[in-house]
């Protein structure tokens, strides 16, 4: 049963390594550094905040780590792929670019005096919207 639990979480910490080095491969060694000078300062200010006393210290603690948690978001936007897949590309000469016309837009009708509803967000820009869960393993 150890050796099973063991051998799962071997394959954990595996899988965790391989996917910081594709997250990071792209990072240059200065901010490679700094992402993980504040991600220790975030833990040490976390792990440390039951020890605080006065709520200034508190307060000074809680403002350290909104800090380095923006800029380490700073630093992660240099490299989101998302900015990069939304360069456009150059329309070919004498093509129009693409859509559908408004009279094509639906293949049903509504009835007189009805109304379309709007069907909201789609599920894709529901989890852009999501803001992402950054999870620091304890070890």
């Amino acid at each position: 049963m150890l050796v099973n639990r063991a051998r799962v979480a071997n394959n954990e910490i595996r899988r965790a390594k391989n996917n910081a080095a594709i997250f990071f491969q792209n990072y240059t060694p200065e901010d490679l550094q700094e992402t993980m000078t504040l991600n220790s300062e975030i833990r040490r200010q976390v792990d440390n905040m039951p020890s605080f006393k006065t709520s200034e210290a508190k307060s000074a603690a809680i403002q350290s780590v909104k800090d380095s948690v923006a800029r380490l978001k700073q630093i992660e936007s240099k490299y989101d792929s998302k900015k990069k897949q939304q360069v456009q590309g150059a329309v070919q000469e004498g093509a129009q670019p693409g859509g559908v016309s408004v009279e094509a837009t639906s293949a049903e009708a509504t009835a007189p005096g009805g109304v379309l509803q709007d069907v909201g967000q789609t599920q894709e820009e529901q989890l852009a919207s999501k803001e992402p869960i950054m999870r620091v393993p304890s070890m």
